[in-house]
């Protein structure tokens, strides 16, 4: 009876184990996925509008970008830049590798004037400069 007891006690505690690190090694597989972005400089044309009907319809633009983003079912990030004062706004994006080209494509085809480039490098630490963030759930 002992023997018994012992020998389900084994089984139990080692099943749980072994369910613990499946999870944990499943957990980390994404995680490491979730890291693996690719970061995208977001070029605008100088002419965008100012007002009125025509701002309309780049906020109307700009929430097709959104819903196609949100299709993929994965995280991603946007970002909007200043470097140095005076100069041009820099819009960044960062989606999964596997849908860098799904990106891509999406962008350009929705303002066609936009240049999409990987940015190789960036760093959104400065010391003299200001961030703010906003978590946006579906």
């Amino acid at each position: 009876m002992q023997f018994l007891f012992l020998f389900l006690a084994f089984l139990i505690l080692g099943n749980g184990a072994i369910i613990f690190f499946l999870f944990r090694r499943a957990r980390r597989k994404y995680l490491r996925e979730l890291l693996q972005l690719k970061l995208f400089l977001v070029r605008m044309p100088r002419n965008l509008p100012r007002e009125g009907k025509e701002l309309k319809t780049e906020i109307s633009l700009s929430e097709q970008l959104f819903g196609a983003l949100l299709a993929i079912k994965r995280p991603f990030v946007l970002e909007i830049a200043v470097p140095h004062v005076g100069d041009e706004i820099h819009f960044y994006a960062a989606v999964p590798e596997r849908f860098a080209d799904v990106f891509v494509r999406t962008v350009q085809s929705i303002w066609h004037d936009a240049q999409v480039d990987a940015s190789p490098e960036y760093n959104i630490f400065n010391h003299a400069g200001d961030a703010a963030a906003v978590w946006v759930l579906p």
